[in-house]
């Protein structure tokens, strides 16, 4: 299949939780137009497993294990990733969780914990990353917000379980992420993309 169209050849993408699932999708999907890809998450044994499988299939892929709500961490393993690798052009945020409960029971700590995977997280690595993105030109920024849909918050209406109190603040917070980067880069031709959003 032919990728003309969508080429991304000398491209450098971040996918951010792309050990499995999405990840692993949007980054096969990013290697498959042409871009070099660096796999991100914790997990270096699932990382390896992901880079030899996209490896395997011809594709040009290195792991960059991180903790992307770590600041510190974030911002070393940038570095070192413009370092070894050069500018990242392409980022997406990707890395996310999930819990489910209603409010009168959602746990104070697993608020605290969905906050800072599923938002700041993005704020953290989109911030480190952007700023190279004004001397490159023109370049794609994803947000992911797969999981920020308003049924992932509130559940259907045959699932009574489900109301989820922190999903909908984080969704509205992770697009606040993505908006206030496409406000910031739209004058230096840098493209900022949210896939996914709400249903």
């Amino acid at each position: 299949m032919s990728h003309d169209l969508f080429s991304l050849k000398g491209k450098l993408a971040l996918v951010t939780g792309s050990g499995q699932g999405i990840g692993f999708a949007i980054a096969e999907g990013l290697a498959g137009a042409g871009a070099k890809v660096i796999l991100n998450g914790r997990d270096e044994a699932k990382l390896a497993t992901a880079r030899a499988t996209l490896a395997g299939k011809g594709h040009d892929v290195v792991v960059a294990a991180f903790d992307v709500t770590d600041e510190a961490a974030v911002d070393r393993a940038i570095a070192n990733i413009e370092k070894a690798q050069g500018a990242i052009s392409i980022l997406v945020n990707n890395a996310g969780m999930q819990f489910r409960a209603p409010l009168e029971d959602y746990p104070s700590g697993k608020w605290r914990e969905l906050m800072r995977v599923n938002v700041e997280s993005a704020f953290l690595v989109g911030k480190a990353v952007a700023k190279a993105f004004a001397d490159l030109g023109a370049n794609l920024v994803l947000v992911d917000l797969e999981r920020k849909s308003l049924e992932a918050a509130f559940g259907s209406e045959n699932d009574h379980r489900s109301f989820v109190p922190a999903n909908l603040l984080e969704m509205v917070g992770a697009t606040g992420v993505a908006q206030a980067a496409l406000t910031r880069f739209r004058r230096i031709d840098v493209l900022c993309n949210i896939a996914g959003g709400f249903r």
